[in-house]
């Protein structure tokens, strides 16, 4: 059975017997050099100005570089510098997905036309659920916490304490 990936050169690792075991380890590379740095970069810039980087990528699978692109152009209608914008910008973004033939962006773009009203409002009153989710993880931490508990209205009182801001000031001795 073969494997996949291809097998490292026998001589990447090797160092005589008599070395430390810890200068046995192969060279890393510094900075963006080492698969995590290059894995864990973000594209700081707009994503058709990281493409030109990495020409090697667009040729190696061009349906996960284009998916690549849209992902990332979808994600940037929220960060526009002006809201303004976000109608052509979601309009564009919508044409180019539908001509993709990529079938998940085909039938992403199709949704999105559909709510497209609602997307751009909350687009232009900058409007985003991150404390509905905050609150909901901070509600399922308690409820975890709260496993031995014999009823739920322990929680719900844990609930009130820990999110409601609610501040107690034990008495002094």
């Amino acid at each position: 059975m073969s494997s996949r990936w291809p097998a490292a050169p026998s001589t990447m690792c090797a160092a005589p017997s008599g070395t430390p075991r810890a200068s046995r380890a192969p060279p890393r590379a510094s900075g963006s050099r080492t698969c995590a740095g290059r894995c864990a970069r973000r594209p700081r810039t707009s994503p058709t100005a990281s493409a030109s980087r990495s020409p090697r990528s667009s040729r190696l699978n061009a349906q996960l570089f284009g998916a690549y692109l849209l992902k990332e152009q979808l994600r940037q209608l929220y960060h526009l510098d002006d809201p303004a914008d976000a109608e052509a910008h979601l309009d564009a973004w919508l044409a180019w997905a539908s001509r993709s033939k990529l079938r998940p962006f085909v039938r992403l773009a199709r949704t999105l036309r559909r709510y497209r009203d609602g997307i751009l409002a909350a687009v232009k009153l900058e409007l985003t659920n991150a404390r509905l989710e905050g609150l909901h993880s901070k509600v399922r931490l308690l409820s975890h916490r709260s496993f031995g508990f014999h009823s739920a209205t322990p929680l719900i009182a844990l609930i009130y304490l820990c999110c409601a801001g609610i501040t107690i000031n034990p008495p002094l001795r």
